[in-house]
């Protein structure tokens, strides 16, 4: 048998063209600090999430989120992509998970039955279509190839959930804020299973078409600063210049170092992730006050801002 032999130098061209890209395969794939599963969890991206990889050492690639976050992820919730797969898919029909909750792709059209669940899926999720609706069903094709059926109910065609980016989002963002009520924190959570403060306030906004940054430092310094406040009291008067949907920054006096971030409600409360996600007061003595929330300073995502954080304005996604 003739023996047939192949450099390294063309085993490494062949890897790296291979995964350039890759979407999460899972509903929910964790970002970790380091290439370990006992390393930071620091982020997370959901199934259809378009990503650019940065290093493949065969376990786990190094991937950068389409907002530049950067972390490491097991390569077996993954499906790695070539260019012109990634082009496929952004030229693909798509739709975006846009239920209140976690649900679910069958295997069967007319029997959404657990025993019939190919998958979980969660607010956020991207799946192309594969064809027309089923009555009920829209057919889907997962990342890595499966296919199944999801209530039509259940999804937003991908064009349609871009164009939420406008003046009316925040409101939109404030309305849904309550589905998650009770959800639980997890440090670097970013979907309805559980999330930690900014992983909530960028899940509301994505759910809008709007891409904010990860951390809560990084929400801070963007949008228009409509409320600094120093060591003055909170009053109603203070936070007259507030809208709902605003983001709320919380942190150190002194510093003015941010911990954490909400969303502002209304008649001076917030909705937020502590230890599960709740609502508080920010004025001393009414019903729901936390003395804890030092609030810093809020800002309004709208005009430029939003343009340039709205997922169509990032090219990986292919949303026209």
């Amino acid at each position: 048998m003739k023996k047939i032999f192949i450099s390294a130098a063309l085993l490494i061209a062949a890897a790296t063209a291979w995964g350039q890209y890759a979407l999460p395969k899972i509903s929910v794939t964790n970002v970790r600090s380091h290439p370990r599963h006992s390393a930071e969890l620091v982020s997370q991206v959901v199934m259809g999430t378009p990503l650019k990889v940065l290093s493949d050492d065969g376990s786990w690639l190094q991937v950068e989120t389409p907002e530049g976050y950067k972390g490491y992820v097991i390569t077996n919730t993954l499906s790695k992509f070539t260019q012109p797969m990634l082009t496929h898919w952004q030229s693909a029909p798509r739709v975006v998970v846009s239920s209140v909750d976690q649900t679910w792709v069958y295997d069967n059209p007319t029997e959404f039955t657990p025993v019939r669940r190919v998958t979980d899926v969660v607010p956020g999720v991207i799946l192309e279509t594969d064809g027309p609706a089923k009555g009920r069903a829209l057919p889907v094709s997962l990342p890595d190839g499966r296919k199944g059926y999801i209530a039509c109910a259940d999804v937003t065609p991908v064009e349609k959930w871009a164009s939420r980016a406008t003046s009316s989002a925040p409101d939109s963002v404030v309305a849904i804020a309550p589905s998650m009520m009770g959800a639980p924190y997890v440090w670097g959570g970013t979907s309805v299973k559980g999330a930690d403060c900014s992983g909530y306030s960028q899940l509301l906004y994505y759910r809008q078409g709007i891409l904010l940054p990860r951390d809560a430092w990084q929400q801070a310094q963007v949008g228009t600063l409509v409320l600094t406040r120093h060591s003055e009291p909170v009053t109603e008067k203070l936070l007259k210049p507030l809208r709902p949907g605003d983001l709320l920054f919380f942190g150190n006096a002194s510093t003015r170092k941010v911990t954490h971030v909400g969303i502002y409600r209304g008649n001076g409360e917030v909705i937020h992730c502590s230890s599960r996600v709740k609502v508080n007061s920010l004025i001393p003595g009414a019903k729901g006050y936390d003395k804890s929330l030092n609030l810093l300073l809020a800002r309004r995502i709208e005009g430029d801002a939003m343009e340039k954080l709205a997922v169509k304005s990032r090219a990986i996604y292919g949303i026209k």
